[in-house]
């Protein structure tokens, strides 16, 4: 099973400054252009990219992450 770390936009399995770039260049604070098309950016799966997502990202961010500490490989 593949593990997905909540705000880990790019599948890297760090949530960096690529990841919040993601989630800039989609911002939607209002929602008034969701539902959107794309899942870069959002992290609560509501169809829009706001606020929740954000602090979604937030909750998980360490911008000198290389990735090791992140998600641990699957057991087997």
């Amino acid at each position: 099973m593949n593990q997905h770390l909540v705000g880990d936009a790019d599948g890297d399995r760090d949530v960096d400054i690529t990841d919040f770039n993601f989630l800039a260049a989609n911002f939607d604070s209002l929602g008034a252009a969701a539902p959107h098309g794309w899942t870069e950016g959002n992290f609560d799966g509501d169809n829009d990219i706001d606020i929740t997502d954000f602090n979604e990202l937030a909750i998980n961010f360490f911008p000198l992450s290389d990735g090791s500490i992140a998600v641990p490989e699957p057991a087997g």
